[in-house]
């Protein structure tokens, strides 16, 4: 599992937009990943988090952008910051590679060498509402220091 410290965060950063499904609830933790994620309902960054203490999937289908900020994507690390309800973990492309909780907020690797244009598939397990993370909070695009150690 990798996971990363904020503080290793170039300052470029951008919203990632994707077809983000958030699948029915669960009262138990699964794992891996659902493959099928027709019947899961829209949702987008900044929409509210259902308030029924149930797991949940949110899947999004990504695409690396040419861009983040100002500084192009090609050959850089490239990764995805994520925050939403109380906490969850975080697979990409169905391995996973973070936990988090509503404080911390998840950073993932995305592409190790970004080529524009490249998908990806992230899987966020995410449990809602116990503590106060009541929202899909973020879900954004960031170059990552590549002296991240």
């Amino acid at each position: 599992m990798r996971s990363l410290c904020i503080g290793l965060l170039m300052a470029a950063t951008a919203s990632a937009p994707a077809q983000w499904r958030v699948l029915s609830p669960s009262d138990q933790r699964r794992s891996p990943p659902p493959t099928n994620v027709s019947e899961g309902a829209p949702i987008k960054v900044g929409d509210s988090c259902p308030h029924d203490q149930k797991f949940r999937w949110l899947i999004g289908k990504l695409e690396i952008p040419a861009a983040i900020g100002d500084e192009a994507t090609a050959g850089k690390v490239v990764g995805l910051q994520i925050n939403c309800g109380d906490g969850g973990e975080v697979y990409v492309n169905d391995v996973l590679q973070a936990r988090f909780d509503n404080d911390h907020p998840a950073l993932v690797i995305v592409s190790e060498a970004a080529s524009p244009g490249g998908k990806a598939r992230v899987a966020i397990q995410v449990y809602a509402h116990v503590q106060g993370g009541d929202k899909f909070d973020q879900a954004n695009w960031v170059i990552i220091d590549p002296k991240r150690g």
